[in-house]
């Protein structure tokens, strides 16, 4: 149902209007109404409203879509375009002033992403994609997926982009498993399938979980899935990758599961992860002698802007998949595949472009990859979309920040808390 001018009326032709009570823009505020200046957090609320969003107002809708895309906050562009205004940006790839202020530009990015994540120093890495599916669809490609060695695992409840690399995952020949999630205390258990969300996330990520396999993802035919190939064929692939001893070939095996769900918004902490995959590595709960490397990826995007997961956690993921609009609005088409430094060195991106070349012969078959994060970033940066980053966290920065204390909610200089 749309708003507009006070006036409900519905949004397709055909369908009939739901009831809601819509308050009318000339009555007077009540203490429920948001544009009171008493409402939420002592009045910050109506004037972030004004101040930020305040076009959703002036169009007259309820938007509830921030599952889908949250609201750029005003300050945000105004930065991003004063940025642009006042500074010569170029290709970061390119030897001049220019380049060499866009790459620290993208650099900043970066290390506020790993902010943000609160990831280890030196740790992690970010690789520029085109979004969080992106990101999802290199790491796919460029895994080490053997035939019958490797497996895909991932949760219900995942997110299409990250259900679709399994299509990957078979190409290769590996297994593809769906995993059922359970709660293990029976207050909240709700038997097969995913439990419940707790809405303490402290408790959640202290309570118990089983994570089992569901069943089997088995390709249709032996030409259907595997006919049209993502991968070369499965003798062709990397395949098994020398263990630390050297005696025995370790696969490579990937747990995927989702921090938040986009439709329902459950969340799931690490320990979900680690629960799984100390599961596969039996009692010791380590790899040393194992035949099978499990990794685990986080989907993140929709949970980086409130719950984002802290890679200094001791079960934090190897790689989190991230979509900067779905944490502060804009920019648009940039996301990131977030990565531990040892687990990007297993990846085998099989196509190469401009940027991630350290050195290339067009006439023999050699070529020689950027070490890091620049190693996967093919062609060109958006990089006056990822230069607004920064100034993204910034925004996101100011609207968490801790309300002021009103008169008589304070004794010396103590603040009130945010929920006082």
């Amino acid at each position: 149902v749309e708003r507009c001018r006070g006036v409900l009326r519905p949004y397709r032709r055909g369908r009939e209007a739901a009831t809601m009570t819509a308050h009318s823009p000339d009555a007077p505020p009540g203490d429920d109404d948001p544009r009171s200046e008493g409402y939420g957090y002592g009045g910050r609320i109506a004037s972030f409203r004004a101040n930020e969003f305040a076009r959703i107002d002036d169009s007259g809708v309820a938007y509830c879509d921030h599952a889908g895309a949250p609201p750029h906050s005003e300050s945000l562009v105004r930065e991003s375009l004063r940025m642009m205004e006042r500074t010569l940006l170029g290709n970061p790839h390119s030897a001049h002033d220019a380049g060499a202020r866009t790459k620290a530009l993208v650099d900043e990015a970066r290390d506020a992403t790993l902010t943000h994540l609160n990831a280890p120093f030196g740790e992690y890495a970010v690789v520029f994609t085109s979004g969080a599916t992106g990101a999802m669809r290199l790491l796919a490609e460029a895994f080490p997926w053997s035939a019958g060695g490797s497996e895909f695992a991932y949760t219900r409840g995942n997110h299409t982009s990250v259900v679709g690399a399994r299509g990957c995952a078979m190409a290769a020949g590996a297994k593809v498993s769906v995993v059922d999630v359970v709660a293990t205390d029976s207050a909240s258990s709700i038997g097969r399938g995913e439990s419940k969300l707790l809405h303490d996330d402290a408790a959640a990520a202290e309570r118990g979980w089983r994570v089992t396999r569901s069943h089997e993802i088995v390709p249709e035919t032996a030409d259907g899935v595997h006919r049209d190939r993502t991968h070369a064929r499965a003798s062709d692939e990397p395949g098994a990758y020398p263990s630390t001893n050297g005696a025995d070939a370790v696969s490579h095996s990937l747990f995927a599961y989702s921090a938040e769900c986009n439709l329902s918004g459950e969340r799931r902490p690490p320990t979900v992860a680690r629960a799984f995959v100390n599961g596969e590595r039996g009692a010791g709960g380590s790899d040393k002698g194992a035949t099978t490397r499990w990794w685990t990826v986080c989907d993140a995007a929709k949970a980086c802007a409130l719950a984002p997961p802290d890679l200094s956690a001791e079960d934090a993921p190897d790689f989190v998949l991230v979509s900067y609009y779905k944490i502060f609005g804009h920019p648009v088409g940039v996301g990131a595949l977030v990565a531990r430094r040892r687990a990007l060195e297993v990846l085998t991106p099989r196509y190469f472009g401009g940027g991630v070349a350290a050195g290339v012969d067009a006439c023999e078959d050699f070529f020689v990859r950027r070490n890091g994060a620049e190693g996967f970033e093919d062609g060109t940066l958006p990089f006056t979309a990822i230069a607004a980053i920064p100034a993204g966290f910034r925004s996101l920065a100011r609207l968490a920040e801790d309300p002021p204390a009103r008169d008589g909610d304070r004794g010396g200089d103590e603040k009130s808390a945010p929920g006082d």
